[in-house]
C-alpha cells in the first residue's frame, strides 16, 4: 500500500501540486480565514471533470463537486468528501488525504468509500492509532452534519457555495 496522497495549494504562485505528479495553475480560488476554495481539472475514466474543492482544515475534510463536460454523464455522487489533515501556512495550504471518503447523494443518502484502505493502512502502520481516531471523529462529525441537514452538500457548504459561482 502506498502512503497517503498529499497536495499543496500555493496562492502566491497560484499552483496546485500533488505527490501524484499533478501540477496545475489555479484560475479560480477564494480564501476564507483558514478555509479555501479552488477549482482544478480532475481526470476519471477518461473524462476530464472540473473539480470544485473546498478545504476545511478545522473540520478535517475537503468537499468536492465534480462537473463533467457538456454531454457527459454526471459523477457517481453529487458531492465527494475526503477525510484529510489540512493546514494553512501563510498563502499555502497543505492537504493529506487519509483514505476514507464519503459520497453524498444530494437530499437522499451518503456512501462510505475506501474503508478497506483505512484498514490496510492501519495494518501496515502507514496510519497510526491517533490517525484512526482523527478519521473516526471527522467521519462522526460529517455524517451527523449530513443527517441533520437532509444529506445536503448545498446545506453543508452554505454561503461558501457562492465561491463556485463567483470565482
Amino acid at each position: 500500500m502506498k502512503p497517503p496522497n498529499s497536495y499543496t495549494v500555493d496562492l502566491d504562485k497560484r499552483r496546485f501540486t500533488s505527490t501524484k505528479g499533478e501540477d496545475y495553475r489555479l484560475h479560480r480560488w477564494a480564501a476564507h480565514g483558514e478555509d479555501l476554495y479552488f477549482e482544478r481539472p480532475y481526470l476519471k475514466s477518461g473524462v476530464r471533470y472540473t473539480r470544485h474543492v473546498w478545504v476545511f482544515p478545522a473540520r478535517g475534510i475537503t468537499v468536492s463537486k465534480m462537473v463533467p463536460p457538456e454531454g457527459r454523464p454526471p459523477f457517481w455522487c453529487d458531492w465527494y468528501i475526503d477525510i484529510v489533515r489540512a493546514a494553512r501556512e501563510g498563502a499555502r495550504w497543505s492537504v493529506t488525504d487519509l483514505f476514507l471518503d464519503v459520497g453524498v447523494h444530494e437530499g437522499r443518502a451518503y456512501t462510505l468509500k475506501d474503508v478497506d484502505e483505512v484498514g490496510a493502512a492501519l495494518t501496515e502502520r502507514i496510519l497510526s492509532r491517533q490517525d484512526a481516531a482523527y478519521i473516526l471523529h471527522a467521519l462522526h462529525d460529517i455524517t451527523h452534519d449530513l443527517k441533520d441537514n437532509g444529506y445536503s452538500g448545498v446545506a453543508l457548504l452554505g454561503a461558501y457555495l457562492d465561491d463556485m459561482e463567483k470565482a
